[in-house]
């Protein structure tokens, strides 16, 4: 079975060559809105936007919009990670073609599946579904070692350069000279005046 592909409203105007205030007015509403964390985004059918770019027909949806679910958004309202969550909800419904790349879209329903299933097993005392780290970069030990690596070269240089500083300044290697008087041929003047 061949799953839906929904084009977000900046691939749909660089298909059609338009601007992305044009879409909505050239195809009419919009078949899906993608629910993301903040934001529902319109989006298209493939079929309704190739129809209309190469036959100019403009196809109305056939239904009213479908909420549909991205991973990272079910993630984050059951609190756990997108690759966790994954299993959970089964096989996707649809894919949005968005400026990252292609992501899988789930329903409803199949979301709020999940979410029992995550509130149940935390009931019984299972913490498999927890953020290991919630919302923080997670730094892997090879990044570690290495940070603690240039920190001790950082401190080991600092401290010879500490050590270098204790000594007396070298003495400097370039000789300044005072410049002439505008007026050369005044030797007494230079005389007097010469350092």
């Amino acid at each position: 079975m061949e799953l839906p592909t929904y084009l977000g409203r900046r691939a749909v105007a660089k298909t059609l060559h338009i601007d992305q205030e044009r879409v909505e007015r050239v195809l009419g509403p919009a078949d899906a809105e993608v629910v993301a964390i903040g934001r529902d985004w319109p989006a298209w059918n493939v079929k309704r936007v190739l129809a209309f770019a190469y036959e100019g027909k403009v196809i109305s949806p056939t239904a009213a919009p479908s909420r549909l679910y991205g991973a990272s958004f079910a993630a984050d309202r059951c609190s756990t990670l997108d690759h966790i969550i994954r299993p959970l909800l089964g096989e996707p419904e649809g894919i949005f073609q968005g400026a990252q790349g292609e992501r899988p879209l789930w329903t409803g329903k199949a979301v709020n599946a999940a979410l029992q299933l995550i509130e149940e097993a935390r009931a019984n005392g299972d913490r498999q579904f927890d953020r290991k780290r919630s919302r923080e970069a997670i730094v892997a030990t090879r990044q570690r070692n290495r940070a603690e690596r240039v920190r001790a070269y950082q401190l080991r240089r600092l401290a010879t350069l500490r050590k270098v500083s204790t000594q007396q300044p070298p003495k400097p290697r370039v000789i300044i000279c005072q410049s002439l008087h505008h007026s050369a041929d005044n030797l007494d003047y230079q005389r007097r005046h010469w350092r």
